[in-house]
């Protein structure tokens, strides 16, 4: 009797410690030492959702973070402030899922913002979205530093 694998059911499937340390092995941006923290906190963190009963992948945002921060605060009795490794454990997890192909949130919410009052900005703004596929949150940061300069 065939199980199905991984690779056909991805949204049901977590990475595996394995697969979570190939990633940054390949991608080059967690040193061994590193690892091993983040290692530890993504532990914890699948344990909380487990325990809430919260799907893993949802909770990849910088919210999903600080959530699991400000519970692990409490249940240790412990201030947030002395938990950054969770944020960064948690979003360094995110990087694995996306070199996976899996499907997550972005990691903070997109901000629309109103289109540039000059006619020269709106253009570039265009373009940069169009012709060069600029995300959003790099249009906004060119445009205003064009903005800052005219």
């Amino acid at each position: 009797m065939a199980t199905p694998s991984c690779k056909t059911q991805r949204s049901e499937c977590t990475p595996r410690a394995q697969d979570i340390l190939r990633v940054w092995r390949d991608d080059r941006c967690v040193s061994a030492g590193t690892a091993q923290q983040y290692m530890y906190w993504i532990g914890r963190f699948r344990k909380y959702c487990r325990i809430l009963g919260l799907e893993e992948a949802t909770q990849l945002t910088h919210d999903g973070a600080r959530r699991f921060q400000t519970w692990r605060a409490g249940s240790r009795q412990i201030s947030p402030a002395h938990l950054g490794l969770a944020s960064s454990s948690v979003r360094s997890l995110r990087r694995v899922y996306e070199v996976m192909g899996m499907a997550v949130p972005p990691w903070r919410p997109i901000e629309l913002c109103p289109p540039p009052a000059l006619a020269v900005l709106r253009d570039y703004a265009s373009q940069l979205r169009q012709q060069r596929g600029n995300p959003e949150a790099t249009i906004l940061k060119k445009v205003k530093h064009v903005n800052k300069l005219l």
